[in-house]
């Protein structure tokens, strides 16, 4: 009886053990079924994301505005390839995807004011164009009858509230070595001088290469070594007020861009704080 009591407490011992493994197999295998549902899961949530994301920019409404806003651009030359057509266009859109409707519009405005524009000048605008908003400085466009060409004031407001400004003649058509360019003249504006360059953007890229995205870093990266030259240049140069209609009318703009800078300027320094 003794023997058989010591086995029954074996036999016991032993089944609680193959259902103790039996168990801890079992929600392995659980676990196991549960990790691949949530992998599963997961994939197929990523998966969706991206199909919403493409379908969202394929058929939203702001893609529909930026296509009539390309409609609108400014015919380039007859003898311009049709490449750099797409490129102009590209380059635009892609900008547009990223701007508010005023800014696109500002925008438009902007890159249509040339004279038989070659594609390469708007280009060049459209690129810094975010730059320009994102370090809070105001653009607006100087009449110019120069073919292809065209001329822009950048701005911003000093601390006394005084308007910062220089110019850039951005020229479509001229391949001129990009290292030139940063040697600006200087003018003057009644008591005030400001610094001009003339821009040859024709080559900012490799002759042949039409890819928007090289082109708009390019453009960009260009932008940003005229920055540097100009705070190398100790830039403090200001408006003045003349009598010329011209420069009145400009002074005017300047003014209405006024409110503009200081919301610009108030977002870009919480940026960075």
């Amino acid at each position: 009886m003794r023997v058989s009591g010591l086995t029954t407490v074996y036999l016991d011992e032993v089944l609680r053990n193959i259902a103790v493994v039996a168990t801890n197999s079992r929600i392995k295998m659980l676990v196991g079924k549960l990790k691949q549902l949530s992998l599963k899961r997961l994939l197929s949530v990523q998966i969706w994301k991206q199909f919403s994301h493409w379908l969202f920019w394929h058929s939203s409404i702001k893609r529909k505005r930026v296509r009539k806003l390309v409609e609108r651009l400014t015919l380039l030359d007859p003898d311009v390839p049709i490449e750099i057509i797409d490129l102009r266009n590209a380059v635009f859109g892609k900008v547009c995807l990223g701007l508010k409707t005023v800014e696109s519009e500002s925008l438009l405005e902007c890159v249509n004011a040339v004279q038989q524009p070659r594609g390469f000048e708007q280009v060049f605008i459209c690129s810094i164009y975010p730059q320009i908003l994102r370090r809070g400085f105001g653009v607006f466009n100087i009449s110019s009858d120069q073919p292809h060409r065209i001329d822009v004031e950048i701005s911003y407001l000093g601390h006394n509230e005084d308007l910062f400004f220089w110019i850039f003649e951005v020229d479509g058509n001229s391949r001129d070595d990009p290292a030139k360019t940063l040697v600006p003249q200087k003018h003057i504006r009644g008591n005030k001088c400001y610094l001009v360059y003339r821009l040859g953007v024709a080559s900012l890229v490799e002759s042949g290469d039409f890819n928007p995205l090289q082109w708009m870093i390019s453009c960009q990266t260009f932008f940003n070594n005229i920055m540097v030259d100009l705070k190398r240049r100790n830039y403090q140069v200001t408006a003045a007020s003349i009598s010329d209609f011209e420069l009145g009318r400009l002074s005017l703009l300047r003014r209405l861009y006024l409110d503009k800078l200081k919301k610009h300027q108030s977002l870009y320094e919480r940026q960075n704080r």
